[in-house]
């Protein structure tokens, strides 16, 4: 029995359509593959580096923001205090003149 040629040409085109196929397919998981390779890189990247490298450079800076923070709080209780004190000391005057003032106006 001999073979029809155009299904020996149809055999071949079949062949040479599915090696190409799947080197698309591969070519595409290799693409994805690498773009989110990238994105690890630019999303990982400067965070390891300031993890590793810079950290060492910026803590003594966050330490001192830190301290100054803390200061800055204590200024802030301590003109709370005063402004407290300041307002109970002209409450006692505001108060001992308008029970003076009504008592001497009848």
């Amino acid at each position: 029995m001999d073979q029809d040629p155009r299904i020996d040409q149809i055999l071949e085109i079949t062949k040479d359509t599915n090696r190409i196929v799947h080197k698309m397919r591969r070519s595409m998981l290799w693409g994805r593959f690498f773009y989110l390779l990238v994105w690890l890189i630019l999303i990982l990247g400067p965070a390891a580096a300031y993890y590793f490298y810079f950290q060492s450079y910026v803590q003594p800076y966050i330490v001192k923001v830190q301290q100054l923070e803390a200061q800055l709080q204590q200024a802030n209780q301590t003109t709370q205090t005063y402004q407290n004190q300041i307002s109970s000391f002209f409450g006692t005057f505001t108060q001992h003149s308008a029970t003076s003032t009504g008592t001497t106006t009848r």
